[in-house]
This record gives C-alpha cells, structure tokens and sequence, in this order.
C-alpha cells in the first residue's frame, strides 16, 4: 500500500491527505480490523466527519468490502419519497441474510456476524468520543444511551404475524444518484456500476431500468463503502452501493411435449390418433403464473439521519492516531 507522506500536527497526530484504497472480501472481513479516525469539524460544512480503516497487510486505508456472491434482495430496487408529493425520491437495496448460492450460506452467516460486531464496536467509538459527538461524557457505564442514539447496519428483524418467526436479517444500502450535466429528472440517474453476464457495465440511464435488471426476489453481489454520520446528536453507519455484479436467474418455463416419467407402452400408442386430433386445453400464459417471490413484509421507508448529508461529500482530512 502506497501512502502519500504524512504530515504532522503539533498533537503528534498523523493527517493523511490522500490513501489507497483497498476492498475486503466477505469471507475474510473481520471486525477486529476496523478503526475509526477522530472524530474531526469539516472546515467547509462545519459539521463532525471520522472515516472508517481497515487494517490490511501493509497499513491501514480506507474501508470498501465486497458483499458474499449472490445475496437474496426479496424488494428489489426500493424507493422512499423525501416528504409528501415532492417528486423527489431515495434509493436503496434491502440484503437479507441469505444467498441464492447455498455453497456461500457459510461466508453470509460470517460477514453479518461481523457487521453486527462492527455494530458494537462503533458504539464503544461514540462511548470514547461522546464530548466530541454529544457534547457531553458518557462513561462505560452509560453505554446504553449511547446504543440508543446509534443506527445500526444490521436492522432489526420484523416477526411473522402469522409464524411467529422472526424474518432474516437485513442490511438496507442505498444506492446513490448522479447528476447529469443537464437534468432531465428530479432524481438525476443511478449512481452504481451494474454488471451481469460481461465484465462491462451495463447503461443504465435511469431508475426504472435498473429496477428491472434487479427483480424482486433476485440475487446480487455488492462493492459497498461504509460510512460514518453525525447529526443532531445521533450518529449511524450507512452503507453505500458503489458497484454491482447482478446474478442471472434461470429461466423457468412451462414443461413441453410428453414428459411423463413413465413411458406408454405399444397398446397404448395406437389408441392415441383420436385423442391427437383433438384440440388440447391451452396452455396458462407463463407470466400469469405466481412468481416464487418471498413473503416477507413490504420493506418499511427508512429515511436515516445522514439523509442531510451532502451524497458527493468528500472527507476534508483524515486524523489517524499512531
């Protein structure tokens, strides 16, 4: 890992202005790894940033990791309007804790387990720096306020009325916008490499195109960037989609022909030229059929605190302790 030269405060402090960034595979992120910057006042919006390292072989930088292969997204594409009738709408995609992969289910289980960690270790972060965030102390002891004023990664599952069993875990990412020079939307176009059967990406040139490469109930792989917000005396890690690898699903036609497991015999064959001859029953219509879609409940509007945030805010500096 390349690291610019660092240049140092009068606190023995190291500022770093630039890093090379890496990402962590699913099967070997672990929680330990992860360390926070202090938290620090952007000079510009005058509002705390920190960002998230991770510890690779060479050095710290900053922290990307790839999702485990095919992770089951039961909603697809999800929006949430900002207020009532403005026209104006956010995008993310519900993961559950569950991959189309069974080979992968290992790595899934391992990668939440460690997010759920990451979880907990950002609520020791805010105990550490809880004048810098809350402006006041919170000792150990207090910790409990501070997991209340914290927004998890890991949301909550919701129970089954009806089984009484709890859904699966979820991570809700957003997947971000980018503007185009000259806007022809609201909501400008999705700000997310997509890829599915080439190692090209694919043009997408709005919303609903990329809400039909990914159906409900399909499968995705992910490059996702964590980050850390502040706001009104509450803070959370949100997850951003930067890329996405999409998993092809099969098609699932209607048999045709004779297939049966077991064969007519001779007799049976030559009794069959009346019953040819007869129209045969049509067929239902393949996309009238029920799609196999998950019953989980309709992903509830969760608009985070970091919805203030500047999308294409850039950390000033990056406070790492030696």
């Amino acid at each position: 890992m390349i690291l610019k030269k660092p240049k140092l405060f009068k606190d023995k402090t190291i500022l770093y202005i630039k890093m090379t960034s890496y990402q962590v595979e699913a099967n070997e992120f672990t929680a330990d790894n992860v360390s926070c910057t202090k938290p620090r006042t952007n000079k510009k919006t005058k509002r705390l940033q920190t960002l998230l390292l991770y510890a690779y072989e060479n050095g710290q930088a900053p922290l990307y990791f790839e999702t485990p292969e095919s992770l089951v997204v039961p909603f697809g594409l999800s929006s949430y309007e900002q207020g009532d009738n403005t026209g104006k709408f956010d995008y993310s995609l519900p993961m559950i804790c569950s991959s189309s992969d069974t080979k992968e289910q290992n790595t899934v289980t391992h990668w939440f387990e460690q997010l759920k960690a990451m979880d907990e270790f950002m609520i020791d972060f805010g105990v550490q720096y809880s004048r810098e965030i809350f402006g006041q102390e919170y000792t150990k002891e207090q910790r409990m306020i501070v997991e209340a004023l914290y927004s998890r990664m890991i949301k909550k599952p919701k129970v089954n009325k009806e089984t009484g069993e709890p859904y699966p875990e979820r991570i809700q990412p957003k997947v971000m916008k980018q503007w185009e020079e000259t806007p022809t939307s609201l909501n400008g176009v999705p700000g997310v490499e997509v890829y599915t059967t080439s190692e090209s990406p694919l043009t997408l040139d709005s919303w609903e195109e990329l809400q039909e490469v990914i159906p409900r109930g399909g499968s995705v792989t992910a490059i996702i960037q964590p980050r850390v917000w502040f706001v009104s005396g509450k803070y959370g890690t949100t997850l951003r989609v930067l890329k996405l690898k999409v998993t092809p699903r099969e098609k699932r036609e209607i048999p045709r022909g004779y297939t049966f497991s077991k064969r007519l015999t001779s007799s049976e064959t030559s009794t069959t030229t009346q019953s040819t001859t007869e129209e045969a029953p049509a067929l239902p219509d393949a996309a009238s059929t029920h799609s196999e879609e998950e019953e989980y409940e309709e992903v509830e509007e969760i608009v985070e605190e970091d919805e203030v945030l500047d999308s294409d805010e850039e950390v000033e500096e990056v406070e790492v302790t030696e």
